[in-house]
Order: C-alpha cells, then structure tokens, then sequence
C-alpha cells in the first residue's frame, strides 16, 4: 500500500514482456543459472549498502530524538511506520555487524514497544487512530516480529526476552480478539498468519505454530457462507505443485464486494514472501508464485510502473504506484524462478532510487515500506523457522 505515491507511466501487458503462464515449466524451473544476471548475494549487498546510507540519513536528520527511538513523536497517528527503517537498520546490521544500525534498530522498537503497547497486548496511536487497533498491532508486530529474527542473537538477553514478550503479547491479543477467524481483507489476514509464524520462529512454541496453521488456512480458504467472496481466487488453475505456472489473488474488498486491487496485492506479496522466508512453507510458496503471477500482469518492467486501475479499493482509472516489492526477488531466487531473475537488478535499482528520496520528504507509506524492502537484504538468510529462539 503506498500512501500517495503515484509514479505515471505507460503499462505494458507482462504477459507480452515476460510470457507469464506460458513459457514451458522446465525452463522457468531450470538448475541452470541465467547468463548475465546478479547472485542473491549481490542483491542483497546492493540493497544493504543503499539501505545502510538512506537509515543513517534519517537518524541524522531526527537529532535528539534519536536518543530514544527513530521518528519517535515524528507522528502519532502513523506512529508504526517508525518501524520501516528500524527494521531496515537491523538487516543492515546483521549482514554487516554495523554497531550503530543495531543501536538504532534496538532503541526504535525499545522506544515504540514502551509508549504504544497496551496491556491487553495490542499497539495503538498516542493520538487518533488512523486505523483499528488490531491493524496496527498486526503492522507493527510483523516488523518487530522480523527484526528479532535478523538481530536477536545480537540483542543482549534481557533486550531480546523484552521483544519476545512483547510479540506474543500482540500475537495473544490477535487470538483472543478474535482476528484469526475475521476476514478484514487479504492483506490483513496473511498479516495475522506472519504474526502468529513469528511468534512460532521466536519461540518453538507448538501452540503459535498450530494458530499459524488456522491462521494460514483461513486466509486461504474461509467459509464462503460467511465470508462470500473473500480468500485466495484462481485465476488460472497450476499444473505444478509450487504453483509457477498458476495465477490468482487474495481478495481485497473497499465496501462494495470483495475482488481484485493490484495496489493492496502487492503489499499481500510483500507479506507473503516474508511469510515464505519465515516458514519455508510449500503452501506459501505457491500462493506467493500464483499472486506473483497475476500481479505481473499489471507491470510495466521498463519503469517498474504498477497499474492500480479499477481495484476494489483502489479504482481511480490511469493510477499507478512504484512496483517495489521483494516478492520478485524471493520467488527468483528462493523460490527457483530463475526466468524472473534477469528483472531483479532493474527493479531494485530502480526502487532504491526511489527509496533514497524518502530521507527529503514525509510520506507514511514509503517509510513503513523500509522495512518490507529489507527482505532484499534477506535473500541469502535462512528459510523456515530459526534455530535460534528465546523463551516467551
């Protein structure tokens, strides 16, 4: 989701640039690597070092307020985007042991979880509410959720049980609230599944990992007498079990019926693939692939230019946003798409350009959009759960 971001350009058919869904399985899953094309590794160090300059950029410009928490009081109604480049700085820090990304990483989600956790568990605003509570407890534990998985070894012990605890507060609070079982839009309910899997990443616990199950499969497949219209829509049914020659999306409704918003579908595939780097789970994959898929269709892949036109929330004709998300670069590299790895580096030049001009101006969005961008800085990490985790 981009919070007024528009970025104009002509919309060619991926279907005509890429071939999506047509070109033949066993050159789109070829071992072979494509000729030309960068390693994850070169991703990731492109992303880090850009990522690293933009962070410090920001904790530059915030001055005092940096003492206790990035952006921190910089506004209380989007107060959970502060967490955007908290978790970019932790990435940063744990690819390359950079001692002040992990200071200012530790002090940002130290400084948001002491002002904005309530007792019941939930994250709400120090001023209006911009959105329901259980939203921004959902937002805002995924990217908690994340840094503790990048930078936990590196935490000292009492930081690390303080971010533990705090997660599966918010995780124990989407349970009793009743959130794993309400269909709020797509986006939100693979948001509660992440949740409930990072609970499960930073703990062991079987308990988070069988409401990351319910979770997961709600999402997915939700009764249909309660929820008409809502859950993951095939569009073009997969012959392959990881879902690579498949298209589909999860529904996204804005008050009249649920259906198609290429805007809200890129944020799903944002989550997605931090959901697949979390769980190594072949159901999301093959989710991530088949949203992936369709999403495509929508991408101009010379300017990286997202056509938004007629969505269910987003229905403005001739609108578009930035195509930034990592999901591209997962299903390329972690996924075995190789076909789509030749587009990685050109998207990611592309949307680091964009993202080094945050520092210059104020927009929600692109901040919170620091931290689902660091899954580029996340490529040669681990997928499925941690072996590293600290009691709750």
């Amino acid at each position: 989701m981009h919070f007024g971001i528009r970025a104009v350009a002509p919309v060619l058919s991926a279907l005509v640039v890429l071939g999506v869904g047509s070109c033949p399985v066993d050159i789109d899953r070829a071992s072979a690597q494509v000729v030309g094309v960068p390693s994850p590794a070169s991703v990731a160090q492109q992303a880090t070092v850009s990522f690293s300059s933009d962070v410090a950029r920001l904790a530059q410009q915030q001055g005092t307020v940096s003492s206790r928490g990035l952006w921190e009081n910089y506004d209380p109604v989007y107060w959970r985007v502060a967490s955007g480049p908290a978790l970019s700085a932790a990435a940063v820090a744990a690819a390359t042991g950079d001692t002040k990304m992990l200071t200012i990483a530790r002090r940002t989600f130290n400084e948001l979880i002491r002002t904005h956790q309530r007792t019941n568990g939930s994250y709400s605003s120090t001023g209006p509410e911009a959105q329901p509570v259980d939203i921004d407890t959902m937002f805002f534990a995924t990217n908690l959720g994340m840094a503790l998985r990048v930078i936990g070894g590196r935490l000292n012990s009492a930081t690390r049980a303080f971010w533990t605890r705090s997660l599966l507060a918010a995780a124990s609070y989407l349970v009793t609230n009743g959130n794993l079982s309400w269909y709020t839009n797509g986006n939100i309910v693979i948001g509660n599944a992440l949740v409930m899997a990072l609970a499960f990443d930073a703990t062991g616990d079987q308990r988070w990992h069988r409401y990351y199950e319910r979770a997961w499969t709600f999402a997915v497949s939700p009764s249909q007498a309660r929820w008409p219209g809502f859950g993951f829509k095939t569009i073009k049914p997969s012959e392959n079990p990881d879902g690579s020659d498949g298209e589909g999306f999860f529904a996204e409704d804005g008050g009249s019926s649920p259906g198609f918003d290429a805007d809200y579908a890129e944020l799903q595939l944002s989550q997605l693939a931090r959901l697949y780097l979390v769980t190594g789970d072949a159901s999301v994959m093959k989710m991530l692939n088949m949203s992936l898929n369709y999403e495509l269709r929508f991408v101009n892949f010379s300017t990286w230019a997202l056509n938004t036109s007629g969505g269910t929330r987003h229905p403005q004709v001739g609108r578009y946003v930035p195509f930034d998300t990592p999901a591209l670069a997962v299903a390329a590299y972690l996924c075995h798409r190789v076909r789509l790895r030749r587009y990685v580096e050109s998207q990611l030049r592309t949307l680091l350009g964009w993202a080094a001009g945050v520092p210059t101006y104020w927009n929600p969005g692109s901040y919170y959009n620091y931290g689902l961008q660091a899954t580029f800085m996340m490529l040669t990490g681990r997928v499925g759960p941690s072996d590293h985790r600290t009691a709750g």
